[in-house]
């Protein structure tokens, strides 16, 4: 019997659906046995940076991450628990079996609080509506590590997605013994009696660390972070950070040129300065100030802008500082280059278009904080808080026949390759928990220093603004005179608004516009 034409076609098309669903089967299959991932993410926040694979293959015994989990998680924490979800199926990926993770089940929320606190887990408090009324609910959500018998707890709060990879890679670092790359860190007597967990806490987690006081030649690592000083070095200190520059070492210094008992600001006058001058570096005198500033309550309930604690934004353009916000500076000094024989200037950090400076010796604050200043008064462009210089840099000490005549006596470094932030406050704990990670800018141009970008990575996106940040558009629209706080959710009620009305309304013209159409051709049909 003949096979007309339309059964062959129909013939054809069934076997051309047949052969279309037994590939999509064997992509299933293929799949589900091997694991891959495609990332099209911003940022690709869903794929592990270089530093986090290498941490988990070098693991050379299993890790067990057991996640403890209240029943009901609030909203925040449900996208954040797929997030985690997510980046522990990548570590496991690459971790060669040495990596797993677990949800801990329990009979009763008693029963993983207890679990909780024994694995020292601190519960959350999240406010709920039910029946229409306000209750408070306790929530416990966190990990523990586990490695060759010793364990490592998280508490995991709401919004930490970005944060999330950063914490994980330390944690396993630290318990794996992974050996850290070497740091030399000075630190003069100024912050023994103020807070400094976190950046100590987070010097420690990254880097195998070291002293000096340099009254002796210090270790020759390849990069050194100085914290700051109120006052001269001795001559001696000075010649050994002098010549661990020009052997090639490179530094982080925190420095700036201000000072205060509480009560009133002054110059800090330190031979310091003058060797730093001598390399072409500038630290300016002048306070920096700036509309973008933090906020401050000052003998009354509103809180009202502090331009003397300027609040600034990394460079798009270096990797040191991009992509980071919220950083906070106490009494900030300009940084300058004075150099006019090709030392490389980088800004990394500025303040915004409304800024101004402040000149000493008194410092009068009065005009900038308790009388409303004119807007002309911060009409000062962009000022560099923070830069990169680069090139040749000849010793402070080349001309000095004592010094210059010593054993060992390097006279001049070529490649020479300094940070500076003029701020020696970054060492300092912010009291506001939303400038708790401006110190990633201090880690960021360690890592730079050593040519190792691979946390960087992950600091940089721990801390990245979205696009739509309201606080970012006021900044590149000046937006921030007046009343910051009011401006802000003015603009976010006119977003919302117009979120709700427009699309009604695009939807209500698009039919409109098909009905004309269709109407249009039922006319020309019936002609």
């Amino acid at each position: 019997m003949a096979i007309s034409k339309s059964q062959k076609s129909l013939l054809n098309l069934l076997l051309y659906k047949l052969i279309t669903i037994g590939i999509l089967i064997f992509l299933l299959l293929l799949s589900y046995y091997l694991p891959l991932r495609l990332d099209l993410s911003r940022d690709r926040v869903y794929s592990l940076s270089e530093a986090s694979k290498d941490a988990v293959r070098q693991l050379k015994d299993r890790m067990i991450i057991k996640i403890y989990a209240s029943e009901e998680l609030p909203p925040n924490l449900v996208s954040l628990d797929r997030y985690l979800k997510d980046i522990l199926a990548e570590y496991k990926l690459r971790g060669g079996g040495n990596f797993v993770y677990q949800y801990v089940k329990t009979e009763s929320p008693e029963q993983l609080r207890a679990l909780a606190q024994q694995n020292r887990l601190q519960y959350m408090i999240f406010q709920s509506f039910d029946n229409d009324q306000v209750t408070q609910k306790e929530v416990i959500y966190g990990l523990t590590l586990e490695y060759q018998g010793r364990t490592e707890s998280i508490t995991l709060p709401p919004d930490m997605e970005s944060k999330l990879e950063y914490v994980l890679t330390n944690h396993i670092r630290k318990l794996s013994g992974i050996r850290l790359p070497e740091l030399v860190v000075y630190r003069d007597s100024t912050y023994q009696y103020y807070p400094t967990d976190l950046l100590e806490i987070g010097l420690d987690e990254n880097y195998l660390l070291g002293s000096t006081d340099f009254n002796t030649p210090p270790r020759q690592t390849p990069v050194l972070l100085f914290t700051g000083t109120t006052d001269s070095l001795s001559t001696e200190q000075l010649y050994n950070l002098d010549q661990y520059i020009m052997k090639g070492g490179k530094v982080v210094f925190l420095q700036d040129r201000l000072d205060t008992d509480g009560q009133s600001i002054k110059n800090v006058e330190s031979n310091l300065f003058t060797m730093l001058a001598s390399y072409g570096i500038g630290v300016n005198k002048e306070m920096v100030l700036d509309l973008s500033c933090d906020n401050r309550r000052l003998g009354g309930s509103t809180n009202v802008p502090y331009p003397i604690y300027p609040v600034v934004r990394g460079s798009e353009s270096h990797v040191t500082t991009q992509n980071i916000g919220n950083i906070v500076l106490y009494l900030a000094s300009e940084i300058a280059n004075l150099d006019t024989l090709g030392l490389e200037f980088i800004p990394i950090l500025k303040t915004s278009a409304n800024s101004a400076k402040l000149s000493g010796p008194e410092f009068d604050l009065q005009p900038v904080l308790y009388n409303r200043p004119s807007l002309e008064y911060f009409s000062h462009p962009p000022i560099v808080v923070g830069a990169v210089f680069k090139g040749p840099m000849q010793s402070y000490f080349a001309a000095d026949q004592e010094y210059s005549g010593r054993a060992g006596f390097v006279a001049q470094n070529n490649q020479a390759e300094l940070v500076i932030y003029g701020d020696r406050e970054l060492m300092m704990d912010p009291d506001n928990t939303i400038y708790t990670d401006r110190n990633f800018i201090v880690f960021n141009a360690i890592d730079y220093l050593r040519g190792d970008e691979s946390m960087i990575r992950i600091r940089s996106r721990s801390i990245q603004t979205s696009f739509l940040d309201v606080r970012e558009y006021m900044e590149r629209k000046n937006m921030l005179w007046g009343d910051p706080g009011k401006t802000e959710r003015n603009i976010k009620r006119t977003v919302t608004i117009v979120s709700v009305v427009i699309p009604p309304m695009l939807l209500m013209a698009a039919i409109a516009a098909y009905l004309t159409v269709r109407k249009r051709k039922l006319r020309e049909t019936k002609v």
